[in-house]
């Protein structure tokens, strides 16, 4: 889990810098474009590669620059259904430098590829850094179990193939184990941590558990550190 944590972050914070390059050279453009008229020529279809192959409209935009010349560009933006009609007259922005550098003067076409790349990035960074904490929090509860918890011998009761995390294919494996409380008759149920080896067998009876005596059901950790990868 920690490798997937790390992964997350990573991605996060490069889809992060991402965005804010992408603010960067927006503004730039922004402050040297030169804003214009333009008028819909023409809707390029483009069919998707999804299970619903639902295409996507992009508009053919012709407009006047500065320099007197006419151009013709597809804008990189496109909707279903299309947001615009041919002949329809559209409001542009345009690099004087090189007038094929064309943005629609609407939000999406402008901050579009901005939000949606600042959006992934909070989305991995945030599920890498809850990840990261609540490992921390386990890391931390285990030492206090290490230091202060009561030891207990639990019986083998089956060994769980975790199908809800998944790596390369593979899933880790949990040991579960009984334990009956003489003291008041109750019998808890406890899970290992994840074991990430190709294939387990286990050939003993008895784990030990460090149990916190006040929650054993939710503060407790099961000592697996002498199974080993075959």
């Amino acid at each position: 889990m920690k490798k997937i944590a790390i992964l997350f972050l990573a991605i996060g914070i490069l889809l992060l810098f991402a965005s804010g390059f992408l603010v960067s050279d927006h503004y730039q453009f922004i402050s040297s474009a030169k804003i214009g008229k333009g008028t819909v020529i023409d809707l390029e279809y483009e069919q998707g590669s999804g299970k619903n192959n639902l295409g996507i409209y992009y508009p053919v935009i012709t407009f006047i620059a500065q320099d007197g010349k006419t151009y013709t560009i597809r804008s990189s933006s496109g909707s279903n259904p299309p947001e615009y009609n041919k002949g329809e007259k559209v409001d542009i922005r345009y690099n004087p430098n090189n007038p094929n550098d064309v943005l629609l003067n609407d939000f999406f076409s402008q901050w579009g590829p901005v939000l949606l790349t600042g959006v992934f990035g909070l989305f991995f960074g945030g599920v890498g850094l809850v990840i990261w904490s609540a490992q921390a929090k386990r890391k931390k509860e285990i030492k206090w179990l290490q230091q202060f918890g009561t030891s207990i011998e639990a019986t083998f009761k089956e060994v769980l193939v975790n199908k809800n995390i998944t790596l390369n294919g593979g899933h880790p494996f949990n040991v579960c184990c009984t334990w009956l409380d003489t003291t008041n008759t109750t019998t808890y149920s406890f899970k290992s941590e994840d074991i990430w080896i190709h294939s387990l067998q286990i050939h003993q009876e008895k784990f030990t558990v460090l149990i916190d005596p006040k929650d054993p059901q939710k503060r407790n950790y099961m000592d697996i550190s002498f199974l080993k990868k075959p």
